[in-house]
């Protein structure tokens, strides 16, 4: 991004009436695009950005001409604004182009964000009826002179959900069921760790079925466009909607009376806006407090997301703690795990940082249980979402389930229907060591399947890598890119992939810590 095109979007605000502290600067940050900066010391309090409401872009601006107000009852808010943006006139457009000219491009979208890495791209054009293109030579996927003598492959099939699913045979006894795509992404994102689970209920798939339901939504209501048939007119329109998934807030407008405050709709992602130069900015998490800091930090020394607040005037974004000149300031996007930030952002805080993270530990306990541990579980509400949190510490339901296990499930019930604390229940001298070894054997298993992904990560070839990591040109029009450009992206998301895992094992091993920490 261009030092002019920031320049620009600066002076056409301030001339437009959007108030702008003249101690805040954007420049580009390594890794992130843009992002905002300061040159002098922010006390907290202090102002540092109004944007009118009649700046706030909503879907009530873009023109009848475009898009009828009949029509737009059966295209989600999301949806019509990436429409507008990706093939509103020239005209209409006008007004906004300095805006638009210090947006991310389609190739930073495409690729940080896994629904346009290889296997799940493939998706996208299947659910909209495209034929997903034939690889040039035939690509089998890992062999054995892939793969170290220790693992071999044992058979080969195709079942359901894409194509090269493989048994690997790890040692002479392990046997572990390996599937395509490779391990690649977080328990987080496909809900599994190995592929025993069912990848149906992927928070992955979920973003595809929303992508190509808006698509179809706006295909259906603008079929002059042709954007399910034309490549170009189908990387623009998704390039357009992940502008306004990664750049849009929750806003509300308010009533014409101004006497009572608007209703929320049913759906929150209905409540999309777009803010020129209030987008700019990059997340952080909400800070460790005082006590629980590692450093001697007060409360003073702390620096937390700047606060963005609303009213029937505009936003207003204002600083909630000091920050010293040339620091960058920064907003919350929300409690977003890493793994919700690298769907929905394309990005990965990074180490321990992200004081929200945490992991799913449902594939991994399910498979402890016993059928009628998992009628029991489901029949009192605790089946599921069980959680490591980025601390090492677990959530009660994951307690309750090692205590189902310890207890037996007659005594458990009794513990559950009458509210008592299961730990005083267990009569039994060696019930605290057990729960402890249940957990310790989920996170166990846990640690070795980390181990094990980021092996196989690291063991893709070079020939293989872009039947896993490469992108459908239809669907991110990478048409133009060199074989090299190709691979090179391949291996910085397989990069991606290898942080995630490591962030995982830490927090495995966090957990393991936590508990053999704990009294008897």
């Amino acid at each position: 991004m261009t030092d002019q095109a920031v320049n620009t979007l600066r002076e056409d605000c301030s001339a437009n009436g959007i108030t702008i502290h003249p101690a805040i600067q954007p420049r580009n940050v390594p890794g992130a695009g843009l992002g905002v900066y300061t040159t002098k010391k922010f006390k907290p309090g202090e102002k540092l950005i109004h944007v009118p409401t009649k700046h706030i872009f909503t879907t009530a601006k873009i023109p009848e001409s475009f898009l009828s107000i009949p029509a737009r009852k059966h295209i989600a808010v999301h949806a019509q604004l990436a429409a507008f943006f990706a093939f509103g006139s020239k005209e209409d457009l006008h007004q906004y182009e300095h805006w638009m000219a210090t947006w991310p491009g389609l190739d930073d979208f495409v690729e940080s964000m896994p629904i346009f890495w290889g296997f799940w791209s493939e998706q996208i054009l299947e659910k909209l009826g495209r034929p997903t293109p034939k690889p040039q030579k035939e690509m089998r996927g890992l062999t054995g002179d892939h793969l170290p003598k220790r693992r071999r492959i044992s058979d080969e099939f195709e079942h359901g959900r894409g194509t090269n699913r493989r048994y690997i045979r790890t040692d002479g006894t392990d046997f572990t069921f390996y599937m395509w795509p490779p391990f690649c992404l977080s328990p987080g994102l496909c809900s599994w760790w190995h592929t025993s689970c069912n990848l149906e209920s992927a928070k992955i798939d979920a973003m595809i079925e929303k992508v190509v339901a808006h698509v179809k939504s706006v295909a259906e209501a603008l079929p002059e466009l042709r954007i399910t048939e034309d490549d170009e007119q189908l990387a623009k329109y998704l390039h357009a909607w992940c502008l306004v998934n990664t750049r849009c807030f929750y806003y509300i407008p308010s009533s014409p009376s101004q006497k009572h405050k608007a209703k929320p709709p049913t759906d929150p992602n209905e409540a999309m806006a777009l803010c020129p130069f209030m987008d700019l900015f990059n997340h952080m998490p909400s800070p460790p407090s005082p006590e629980t800091a590692t450093s001697a930090a007060t409360k003073d020394d702390i620096q937390r997301p700047c606060k963005a607040r609303y009213t029937s005037t505009g936003f207003t974004v204002t600083t909630d703690s000091p920050i010293p000149p040339t620091k960058e300031i920064l907003f919350c996007y929300g409690a977003h795990t890493n793994d919700a930030l690298w769907l929905e952002y394309g990005f990965l805080l990074p180490d321990s940082t992200n004081t929200f993270d945490s992991i799913p530990l449902d594939n991994l306990i399910r498979q402890s249980l016993k059928p009628a541990d998992t009628s029991t579980l489901e029949e009192h509400g605790y089946l599921n979402d069980y959680t490591l949190h980025n601390d090492g510490s677990i959530c009660y339901r994951t307690e309750m389930v090692a205590w189902l296990l310890v207890l037996g499930r007659a005594k458990w019930k009794k513990v559950v229907e009458q509210g008592l604390d299961p730990e005083e229940a267990c009569t039994s001298p060696t019930g605290k060591s057990k729960y402890k070894k249940t957990i310790l054997s989920w996170f166990e298993k846990g640690r070795g399947l980390a181990t094990e992904n980021t092996m196989v990560l690291n063991e893709i070839v070079d020939d293989l890598l872009l039947e896993y990591f490469g992108t459908v040109s239809a669907v991110a029009a990478v048409q133009n890119k060199s074989s090299e450009e190709k691979l090179a992206v391949a291996k910085r998301r397989r990069a991606r992939c290898l942080m995630r895992w490591a962030q995982i094992s830490d927090m495995v091993e966090k957990g393991i810590k936590k508990i053999e920490a704990e009294d008897e």
